[in-house]
């Protein structure tokens, strides 16, 4: 009787054993899944949720879609991402109707959808989920896949903002600042940039240093505060912000809100013109231009001027045709001169100095360039004309002719709105993305 009861335990044992081993070579739960994810054991973590997804968990399917479309523990598939958000989002995933509606927007391994990713979009949001009520007013903001349409984008803004939605809150401050949807209101504006700033949202923290720059008049009154505008903007700058490095290169090289420092000004002027930041860098160009904190040097400025250039930066491109037509940094070149004057031409920037007077006059980022930038460059273009051959004219213009159907093409495809958008991460946070060809960095 003993043995035999011995043989029972042995045996017991031995299915105990197969059990554990069965675990340790792809077996586990979702919460074993989800802790080797977090612990970057990606590989580990697929093997989980690929074994759970095909009993069902909608949560699984979900984490598989997005292991798949991110490359994570598998090599990415966009197929196999979207063909496991659609399992999820059969059973009501919100997180997995807003990935959807990605996929669709950008077009990821199905057709290019916007009415499709409004569908799913709006699916989870009327559920709630607040990164789809943000995206989903980015679409009705932008008319994409819907009627454009203001206090709609307001609203679903506003349902995200209600729950603390950091992109939500500053999307908001965004509509209030400039009047759409609802009246102008630049305190409430203020209101929501601050709370989306606290969270750590860059183009949040960019906006709320330039209105403590400004000083703002309204319900409620902001002071003029320099040294909280570089606050602002140093927090944005540190993350990377494009927009908010340039603008603190401003404050060092006037000394608003902190000393002036040439040297720490163009150091944040690089920063984002590494980033091609065509403010920035026709900054920079002014910066060795005029020899401050650095060695005067003509030729690196042509360089930064003509980056900014190649962007369509209008008062750029006048200060290039100055430098062509009287020979700074480059051998002086009449047409390559008329060309770029051309262009210049073709744009009305702001501001009322003499291009050529103020050929190394720094600027704000947010002025760039003189008023009557476009008739002086007019001008400047006709004088120079009068002194070449009308061969060398033709050639002026044909090289206009040729920029603009090389340039204007991508600068249209780089219309810039700042709206953020976002997707959801199989842990629960989220990220921003790139949607399509748009760029979110640029900050009126």
């Amino acid at each position: 009787m003993i043995e035999k009861m011995q043989k029972i335990v042995l045996h017991l044992f031995a299915i105990l054993c197969l059990f554990i081993a069965s675990l340790s070579c792809g077996g586990g739960n979702f919460q074993d899944g989800l802790a080797a994810y977090k612990q970057g054991d990606h590989k580990t973590a697929f093997k989980i949720f690929n074994r759970l997804s095909g009993e069902g968990p909608s949560h699984a399917q979900f984490k598989l879609g997005y292991m798949y479309q991110n490359g994570l523990g598998v090599q990415r598939n966009d197929m196999e991402a979207v063909k496991w958000y659609r399992k999820a989002t059969e059973q009501g995933h919100t997180d997995a109707q807003n990935n959807l509606g990605y996929m669709y927007q950008n077009g990821l391994d199905v057709q290019r959808n916007d009415m499709e990713a409004v569908k799913w979009y709006r699916k989870a949001a009327e559920q709630g989920h607040t990164d789809a009520q943000n995206n989903l007013g980015v679409m009705y903001e932008n008319g994409w896949g819907v009627r454009r349409d203001d206090v709609e984008a307001l609203k679903w803004y506003r349902k995200a903002a209600e729950q603390g939605h950091a992109d939500a809150l500053y999307n908001l401050g965004y509509m209030y600042q400039k009047g759409l949807g609802v009246q102008r209101d630049d305190m409430e504006a203020v209101k929501r940039y601050r709370k989306a700033a606290e969270q750590g949202h860059a183009h949040a923290q960019n906006n709320l240093g330039m209105m403590y720059k400004n000083g703002i008049l309204g319900r409620g009154f902001i002071e003029h505060s320099p040294g909280m505008a570089v606050m602002w903007y140093r927090k944005a700058a540190e993350q990377g912000h494009a927009d908010a490095q340039s603008n603190l290169g401003y404050m060092y090289q006037n000394g608003l809100g902190i000393q002036k420092d040439y040297i720490e000004a163009g150091k944040w002027y690089h920063k984002a013109a590494e980033q091609g930041h065509a403010d920035a860098l026709y900054n920079l160009g002014m910066i060795y231009g005029h020899g401050l904190g650095a060695r005067q040097d003509h030729m690196k400025a042509m360089k930064w001027y003509r980056k900014a250039a190649e962007q369509g930066h209008a008062f750029s491109q006048g200060v290039l045709g100055a430098m062509y037509e009287h020979g700074l940094g480059v051998q002086k070149d009449s047409i390559s001169a008329h060309m770029w004057y051309n262009l210049a031409a073709v744009r009305r920037p702001k501001g009322n100095d003499d291009l050529r007077y103020n050929l190394y006059g720094l600027r704000s980022p947010h002025n760039v360039a003189a008023e009557n930038n476009r008739e002086l460059a007019r001008k400047y273009r006709d004088e120079i004309a009068k002194k070449m051959t009308s061969t060398q004219i033709t050639e002026a213009e044909h090289r206009v002719s040729e920029w603009k159907k090389i340039n204007v093409p991508i600068l249209q495809r780089m219309v810039q709105t700042n709206r953020t958008f976002r997707m959801k991460l199989s842990d629960g946070s989220s990220q921003e993305v790139e949607l399509r060809d748009v760029v979110d960095k640029k900050i009126e």
